[in-house]
């Protein structure tokens, strides 16, 4: 029974992806561990880094594929137990999220079978805070999130998990400051710029993410796993065994078939899909509106006359200006998934709140023009007001500029051009949708 206990040790302490295994059961243990190929890969390039050789190295795979627990939990555990005194710096995109990989190593290390498989390592009384705790050797695993404080930190490993939210991935102010500070202070705190080493494992959300960013500084190993192959892939692994799986595959096939990956790309976007999924981001613009999907026509279909229903899309300007953008209204009619524009209204209109907007005795306000030194002033006025009688001071009388910036440009905000589209792209597939144009709006 020793002996077998001895080379189970010495397994754990050579083989990340044995380790992996007992972790898994140890912080999940409600869960049963699905064993597959890719968590074999994504362990043998880990140990890689881990090793000597390979001290820069992406790994992008998708949500609930192990990946967390493969980089930030498992393999921080065991490069300490291999080496008590390195120093080791965890970054997510939340403070919550990196203190609950923390937790979950910390929770590794305190366990009776990791104290066997590593007995010159123990955890220090002196420094145990879940964010910062280090071994009685010196040391440690340090959290932080993206942004986060690093002042007088340093380590040989710095390992990032998803350092960006799919919600934020359309904001270019959030990925240029992810970017920047990856570049102006997480960088910089490698205790040895030639030989430390930066493990980044993430899902991809955009074109410029922290991937798309570093992979233009400097060389990087890239292992890519999509949830679906694009082309054969075979990888030769630490025991000299090829893995890997046909074009068109599933990734995992036990946790996600081809038909529950299709459902995934039908709810969120082929757009969304693409870069999360596959980690093949599109560009946001040109990729996303594709000219075959549009059909042109001079006579009027009969479906347009046997609509299922009519529908108008408004996309109001908020000046009147001669050089303001244009207040565009579209009417499309739609029979099952065929869309059909047959009008196009476009013009700088001088009151697009006409109608409304009501005052505090529920009456719309009307429209009314004024000119004074050559310039001509636009109102929203009090039904009662119509008449000339401007000193009721029970009536309204607002300027409409004033008040249409004031409506407006928040909605515009909410429900900018970018996040409709997006939105429209996640809901519906357009690739499935046969959308028809008259030829005069080519």
């Amino acid at each position: 029974m020793s002996n077998r206990q001895d080379l189970l040790n010495a397994l754990l302490r050579q083989n990340l992806y044995l380790f992996v295994r007992k972790v898994f059961a140890t912080i999940d243990a409600s869960q049963t561990f699905l064993p597959n190929w890719h968590i074999e890969v994504v362990c043998d390039w880990l140990m890689l880094a881990a090793g000597e050789g390979v001290n820069r190295l992406i790994i992008t795979l998708p949500p609930r594929y192990l990946k967390s627990i493969c980089a930030s939990v498992a393999l921080p555990a065991w490069i300490l137990g291999r080496d008590p005194t390195a120093r080791i710096i965890c970054v997510s995109y939340t403070d919550e999220l990196a203190l609950k990989h923390a937790r979950d190593c910390r929770k590794v290390m305190e366990s009776s079978w990791y104290k066997r498989s590593f007995p010159g390592t123990r955890l220090s009384k002196k420094r145990s805070a879940v964010s910062d705790f280090e071994t009685t050797r010196g040391g440690g695993r340090f959290t932080t999130s993206v942004a986060g404080s690093l002042t007088g930190r340093g380590g040989g490993y710095i390992i990032i998990d998803d350092p960006i939210k799919p919600q934020d991935a359309l904001s270019k102010a959030v990925r240029r400051s992810i970017n920047q500070w990856y570049d102006n202070t997480l960088r910089s705190r490698l205790d040895n710029k030639k030989t430390g080493v930066i493990i980044l494992v993430m899902q991809r959300v955009h074109l410029d993410d922290l991937v798309g960013h570093v992979r233009e500084k400097e060389f990087w190993h890239e292992i890519k796993l999509p949830a679906i192959a694009e082309e054969d892939e075979t990888f030769t692994i630490w025991n000299e065994k090829d893995v890997g799986r046909k074009k068109g595959e599933a990734l995992h096939p036990e946790r996600d078939t081809l038909e529950m990956l299709e459902e995934t790309r039908n709810l969120k976007g082929s757009f969304n899909f693409q870069a999360q999924y596959q980690q093949s981001p599109v560009p946001e613009a040109g990729n996303m509106i594709k000219r075959h999907w549009f059909h042109f026509y001079d006579v009027v279909p009969v479906a347009v006359r046997q609509a299922d229903r009519i529908v108008q899309s408004w996309d109001p300007a908020i000046s009147v200006s001669d050089t303001a953008d244009w207040s565009v209204c579209t009417t499309w009619a739609i029979r099952g998934d065929d869309y059909y524009l047959i009008d196009v209204y476009r013009k700088r209109c001088d009151f697009l709140l006409t109608g409304k907007v009501i005052d505090e005795n529920g009456e719309p306000l009307y429209q009314s023009q004024a000119d004074k030194n050559g310039r001509r002033y636009c109102y929203y006025i009090s039904k009662h007001l119509m008449n000339g009688a401007r000193q009721n001071k029970d009536g309204w009388r607002l300027p409409a500029e004033t008040l249409e910036g004031t409506v407006l440009v928040p909605l515009l905000d909410i429900f900018g051009c970018q996040s409709r589209l997006m939105d429209l792209l996640c809901l519906d597939n357009p690739s499935t949708a046969s959308l028809s144009a008259k030829s005069w709006c080519d």
